[in-house]
């Protein structure tokens, strides 16, 4: 971890305060790598990272969308998922279980919200807008799909 010179905040010469140094091993919170381990390559613009992961790509992300591999967590506005290996992980779910899954969720206010929030973080995951005349479900269904969250 870098800490701050004692300088005025963007004075020249400062070192910004980051979360993972370069050889950090961590696992991606969320987007189409969500849940691969990656290891920090290199530390560019404050709390920006290109991570190489285990089949050789590299990306850039930011450090809320990282964990360090040993289960510990930043604080973030997504809810923590456990990845320490202390707990058994819940099998995928089929298509057809997660799409009841989503139906029942439609039934109430508090469901068809949890709903708007998938559509919502999953758009920002993918940059793509879900069209108007794809419903809600299918869009949810086809991007947990893609990410192997759904079996099959």
């Amino acid at each position: 971890m870098l800490l701050a010179v004692n300088a005025p905040d963007g004075a020249p010469g400062t070192l910004a305060m980051t979360d993972f140094s370069v050889g950090d091993h961590v696992i991606i919170r969320y987007g189409l790598q969500q849940d691969q381990k990656a290891t920090i390559v290199k530390c560019r613009h404050p709390d920006t990272y290109l991570v190489r992961f285990e089949d050789g790509t590299v990306r850039f992300y930011s450090g809320k969308g990282m964990a360090r591999a040993d289960g510990e967590f930043e604080s973030s506005n997504r809810p923590a998922q456990l990845v320490s290996g202390t707990m058994p992980m819940t099998p995928k779910k089929t298509l057809p279980e997660r799409e009841k899954e989503l139906q029942a969720l439609l039934a109430t206010p508090a469901g068809r919200a949890e709903l708007q929030e998938l559509d919502a973080r999953y758009c920002a995951e993918s940059g793509k807008v879900r069209s108007a005349k794809t419903s809600i479900i299918t869009y949810i269904l086809i991007h947990e799909r893609l990410r192997g969250a759904i079996a099959g």
